[in-house]
């Protein structure tokens, strides 16, 4: 946290503090008020008084309350840029932390810590982006035989028109029932083939629909688990 950060959310948290004295000031006086207790009132209303003045030091000292509208609209928009590269940084040392964990698919095969005795998902398939459960435990099957080439990993919103680079992938989850899936989106046909993305936030794709078989492939490079 940088020191300008700091100050706000001390300044904030001094504005508060005022807040809520003035709330109890302001109970206090109507409480004496609603009692008759006349000779309390003048010690009441100055209370509030101060308690007010206080307050109104408390709110001017917060950094940035002079802006206009305009300069506080983009400020926000500059905070929020902000965390969202943080959140992006954070969800890539998951992913990075999480591969080394399970160790790197070899020519020797996948992890075993992935894979049951029956050739399924030991642990369930994340969004290496958002989180989200794509598949729950055992709920696909293993298949190392199909190398497709799959476009690479975009975003929805950002994706471009023109020709897409592609990654030779031979290492699957296959699901035959699209109902199995906790969380997943299709794509339109792109020359007979559906892709498939995280249905929350659209990164993708994460695999493909097989036309002939209309077996799903989630690919292995392009999730993670959990």
């Amino acid at each position: 946290m940088t020191r300008d950060e700091e100050n706000e959310q001390l300044t904030g948290a001094v504005a508060k503090k005022e807040s809520e004295g003035l709330s109890v000031a302001l109970h206090a006086l109507l409480s004496s008020i609603d009692k008759n207790r006349l000779q309390e009132v003048g010690q009441r209303v100055g209370d509030l008084n101060h308690r007010l003045d206080a307050l109104r030091k408390a709110v001017r000292a917060i950094p940035g309350i002079d802006l206009s509208e305009h300069e506080q609209s983009e400020r926000i928009l500059s905070l929020r840029a902000r965390v969202d590269a943080k959140n992006e940084l954070i969800n890539r040392y998951r992913t990075d932390a999480a591969r080394q964990s399970e160790g790197n698919p070899t020519d020797e095969g996948v992890p075993l810590a992935l894979v049951t005795d029956g050739g399924k998902n030991r642990l369930s398939v994340i969004c290496t982006r958002c989180d989200s459960v794509v598949l729950r435990e055992s709920a696909a099957n293993l298949c190392e035989t199909r190398v497709y080439d799959l476009p690479q990993m975009t975003m929805k919103a950002a994706a471009a028109d023109g020709p897409l680079a592609t990654d030779s992938i031979r290492r699957w989850w296959t699901v035959a029932d699209m109902f199995t899936f906790e969380n997943v989106g299709y794509s339109h046909a792109v020359d007979g083939v559906k892709f498939l993305t995280c249905a929350d936030c659209e990164i993708g794709p994460i695999g493909f629909v097989d036309p002939d078989s209309k077996l799903n492939y989630v690919a292995l490079d392009r999730i993670r688990h959990k």
